[in-house]
């Protein structure tokens, strides 16, 4: 089902999460996730953040993800994710935050011995996804990425609409200032090698 939850400041730290991720052999759809924080919402460390995400060898999607909040901060791997991993399509991500945006390095998992890198993410991931990523869309006043400290070269800090074997989501943002620091990425890359398989536009 979806989740929808209204506050003035939220915080998700130590692997809180919030997710309606689903994994199922059948086809159908996520549910959303609706988050208003109307003064910031704090995301901090490994598996830590809002997921949306889609397993399974069936053609389930990913849910939506809609946040509205004044200031967003994702450091230490702290993610928000509607991704696919299997043959749906990504989810959609819609993020309004008044102030700021603030994506920050990454966190290393010694359990799982997994980084988790902090960002915005829709993509399709490994080589079973064959739905396409789905699209992001940012608004805020001040957009701040920066991968310093993300040691690991298996993924990246930042936004990503990526796709392993199909389409790219397209990524649009809405910012008056914008800093991609030490190797941060917006990317809406595609690495299939069918020629139907398209890059996502970055706007």
């Amino acid at each position: 089902g979806d989740i929808r939850l209204a506050t003035a400041r939220l915080t998700l730290t130590g692997g809180g999460s919030i997710n309606t991720f689903t994994w199922s052999d059948g086809a159908g759809r996520g549910g959303d996730i609706n988050i208003t924080a109307s003064e910031a919402m704090t995301v901090t460390g490994p598996q830590a953040g809002l997921f949306a995400d889609a397993y399974g060898a069936g053609s389930m999607n990913a849910g939506n993800i809609t946040i509205a909040t004044g200031r967003l901060s994702l450091t230490g791997g702290g993610q928000i994710s509607s991704s696919t991993y299997g043959l749906g399509h990504g989810g959609d991500i819609n993020i309004t935050a008044s102030e700021s945006i603030t994506i920050v390095g990454e966190g290393y998992d010694a359990p799982s011995d997994i980084h988790f890198f902090s960002g915005v993410f829709t993509n399709s991931c490994n080589d079973c996804s064959a739905g396409d990523a789905g699209n992001i869309t940012l608004t805020t006043r001040n957009l701040l990425i920066d991968a310093g400290g993300s040691g690991d070269s298996s993924g990246s800090t930042g936004i990503g609409a990526r796709s392993d074997n199909t389409s790219g989501g397209n990524i649009t943002v809405n910012a008056d200032h914008i800093k991609l620091l030490n190797g941060a990425e917006i990317s809406s890359s595609v690495g299939g090698s069918e020629q139907s398989d398209d890059g996502g536009n970055v706007t």
